[in-house]
């Protein structure tokens, strides 16, 4: 019968195929899949025009200044750096991410096996690398900011367990560090596991220890300088905002009144005038947890049985090694989970950090029913490989859209005199036409004034009608490409 704890292979062989996994989901197609809207090709544009303009501290769009984008900047420079090294394309765009993506499972597995054996830590992995919560849409496999935000958040966990659970007090200035990039990666963010783990602090009773210790209080030094050199630079460097849509004159003012306080506590924020869904953590784990959102349930359930009939001695239980990581998952769980439920502002990609401690409560219920019936192995072990083939799928899946007609033309497209965007047009659509082209046009005019210049490409939506007859027309999904005429 299989059961975790007669299962003996070798840890290399663990740590290798999680490796392998974890590159070839995050890099295989990574550069085939068109741009997303959005996020992905803001960013996309921000790095386009640093280097265009030389300006590593102010974001523009469309060179003008980007007053809606105003996190600090390391994503945007690490895309600036791919766009250096392979050039105008969706692989350096989403180069940043992937390397975040593999890192970040490392981090997770070495992390796990401080409390336990490799098995466990291989099959939270295994979880992990089968749902979308890590690898998909606006985490590893897209140009955003949550990959890195996540790899360092857990890189800065891993060092903080290091000091509370096995007092390696040198731990404590690389976890302040993990947090200062987690900060560059996407602003005030890097707090999310802050009430979490300071719930596990109060219950380990590491609290007042952790005070007392000089190298705590140079980390938190350390971490403020770390800000204070982002708000440093946009005072000395930022460009002031003019656009009254936000409320700040400035990319510091704007991320700290509009990304933190108006998402936080405002409704209205990007489209979302609902109120409050309290569901909203069961609804967005379904997407981005999918079937294993089910075995975490059952994890959640048998943890609180088990805890019920050990209620007497919960503490000791708790304080065991191998249950700690049991402790801190459920702590960060609740404070973090609450945290995103009460907000006002919510995307479902916004649940990427609670998604490894999801996996863990997972792997827990998995141990408990191996252990009750020894045959269940067998329909785990079959449900991790029908998910991991279902996350291969969809890695492999291209989608049809206008994003792949535009690429296909390209050389066409770049061989006018210039790209005309018809209003309106997408955000992909327009870091596209700049990759492709040096003189990119918007326009409102009447088509029939573009058409005087067919030698010139046209992208956007619009009715074909008045130019017809004068080049080659290609539409999908609404969006259409005059190509010019050779």
């Amino acid at each position: 019968m299989l059961r975790f704890d007669q299962i003996r292979l070798s840890p290399r062989f663990y740590v290798l195929t999680i490796l392998l996994l974890s590159i070839f989901l995050c890099f295989w197609k990574l550069g085939t899949h068109p741009l997303h809207q959005w996020d992905e090709s803001r960013y996309g544009e921000n790095a386009y025009w640093m280097l265009q303009k030389g300006d590593y501290v102010n974001f523009y769009y469309a060179d003008e200044i980007d007053t809606w984008n105003a996190k600090p900047p390391l994503t945007a420079w690490l895309i600036s750096l791919n766009y250096r090294i392979f050039g105008f394309n969706e692989w350096a765009l989403r180069m940043h991410s992937a390397v975040a993506g593999v890192l970040f499972f490392m981090v997770f597995y070495v992390l796990l096996l401080i409390y336990k054996p490799p098995i466990f830590a291989f099959i939270s992995s295994l979880i992990l690398l089968s749902v979308k919560g890590l690898i998909g849409h606006h985490v590893a496999r897209t140009g955003d900011t949550d990959a890195l935000l996540v790899l360092f958040l857990m890189a800065s966990l891993y060092f903080s367990l290091l000091y509370i659970d096995y007092k390696k007090k040198w731990a404590v200035i690389p976890a302040f560090l993990m947090l200062g990039l987690a900060f560059y990666a996407k602003g005030f963010t890097f707090l999310f596991y802050l009430p979490g783990v300071g719930v596990y602090l109060l219950l380990r009773q590491r609290l007042i220890p952790l005070l007392k210790e000089w190298r705590f209080w140079a980390g938190l030094m350390m971490l403020g300088l770390t800000i204070f050199s982002w708000y440093f630079l946009v005072k000395q460097y930022g460009i002031p905002f003019e656009d009254e849509r936000y409320p700040g004159t400035n990319s510091w003012e704007v991320m700290i009144n509009y990304d933190i306080l108006a998402r936080f506590t405002e409704s209205g924020v990007e489209g979302n005038d609902q109120p409050v869904d309290y569901l909203f953590l069961l609804k967005a784990l379904d997407v981005k947890f999918n079937l294993w959102n089910y075995v975490m349930y059952m994890g959640i359930l048998i943890a609180s049985v088990k805890l019920y009939f050990k209620r007497s001695n919960l503490r000791r239980w708790f304080m065991h090694k191998e249950n700690r990581i049991y402790l801190l998952s459920i702590s960060i769980f609740l404070t973090l989970g609450g945290l995103l439920t009460i907000s006002q502002s919510k995307l479902i990609w916004y649940v990427a950090p609670l998604v490894p401690f999801g996996a863990i409560l997972c792997t827990w219920g998995i141990a408990k029913a191996v252990r009750w019936k020894n045959i269940t192995g067998y329909f785990w072990l079959g449900l991790i490989l029908f998910t991991l083939g279902r996350q291969i799928y969809y890695v492999n899946d291209v989608p049809e859209n206008y994003g792949l007609m535009i690429r296909e033309n390209k050389t066409q497209l770049a061989s006018g005199q210039n790209i005309w965007l018809y209003h309106p047009h997408n955000q992909d659509v327009r870091l596209y036409a700049d990759w492709f082209h040096h003189s990119v046009k918007y326009t409102e005019a009447p088509l029939s004034t573009i058409s005087q210049h067919p030698e010139d490409g046209v992208i956007g939506h619009f009715d074909i009608g008045e130019l017809e007859g004068k080049g080659e027309f290609i539409c999908r999904d609404e969006i259409c490409v005059f190509l010019p005429m050779r």
